[in-house]
């Protein structure tokens, strides 16, 4: 809902001026019962007023039924929240948010851009539902090629992946360096705490890039070790299950708009990854 009025060039107001639409403007128009006909009595509760109702009494109580389903079917963030298959490992091509999942009214999972529900970004990435990028992800690994000397290749990559890391101790303290600026601008109030872990996890990704592999024979182990057939266990895999197999080969799943437009593989298995890429 905050989208669609953002979109559309709708703004809030309030001591802070215009301002877009977030998830928490928008819940605050939805549990006030001042539409209903009722003011604040002063001790917490509400009591009967005398301008005229702006929507009918049946439809509060139904947006109320419909929040209170999606906050214990695991729509909303609870510890009962249902794992899908790219929960917690997709961002934002055009505004670098994290991308949330909730259903439809159908029950059908879509992705939603954190940060442009929240109003804090003016990313216009228009996304959809979850089973299409799944779709995409299935193609990408049904299409991963292994190369009959994938040994030498990997070996080969492996040994410019080194080089090209030389400087890998300067990096790590230019992050840290970061890192500690970030948590600064926190501490300070100059950003929320959402954009802070935000920030932190993206420097953290990047350090964690960083790191190197000591011995070949570990990465030519794991490469070894890739399933063969791992197109078809995502296929048949639950939500839970594609999940964790996505984790195994995944740290970060770019999407924009409609497409799945770039992966990050967990650093032990990038050569393997540059292999297929090149």
């Amino acid at each position: 809902m905050a989208i669609a009025l953002n979109d559309v060039g709708y703004r809030s107001t309030g001591t802070h001026g215009a301002r877009l639409f977030s998830k928490d403007t928008m819940k605050s128009i939805l549990i006030n019962r001042f539409d209903i006909r009722y003011i604040p009595d002063g001790n917490g509760d509400w009591m009967k007023a005398r301008h005229q109702p702006f929507i009918a009494t049946e439809l509060y109580e139904e947006v109320q039924r419909m929040r209170d389903e999606r906050k214990y079917s695991g729509d909303m963030t609870n510890s009962n929240a249902q794992t899908y298959s790219l929960t917690s490992l997709t961002r934002c091509q055009c505004c670098d948010s994290s991308l949330r999942i909730h259903k439809n009214k159908k029950g059908r999972p879509r992705l939603y851009c954190a940060g442009r529900a929240k109003g804090d970004s003016e990313c216009n990435s228009k996304l959809t539902f979850l089973d299409s990028y799944e779709a995409q992800i299935e193609w990408y690994l049904q299409h991963f090629h292994i190369p009959e000397n994938y040994q030498e290749q990997l070996l080969e990559a492996h040994s410019k992946l080194r080089s090209a890391y030389s400087d890998v101790q300067a990096q790590k303290t230019t992050l840290e360096n970061r890192l500690l600026r970030t948590k600064e601008l926190y501490e300070w109030g100059d950003i929320t705490k959402e954009d802070y872990l935000m920030k932190k996890r993206s420097i953290e990704n990047e350090m964690r890039s960083l790191t190197v592999p000591d011995d070949h024979s570990d990465v030519l182990r794991k490469l070894a070790d890739f399933p063969a057939n791992v197109a078809q266990a995502w296929d048949v895999a639950s939500h839970e299950q594609r999940n964790k197999l996505a984790r195994m080969l995944f740290e970060e799943i770019r999407i924009e708009n409609e497409k799945v437009v770039a992966v990050r593989p967990r650093p032990e298995l990038e050569p393997f990854f540059k292999l297929n890429f090149d």
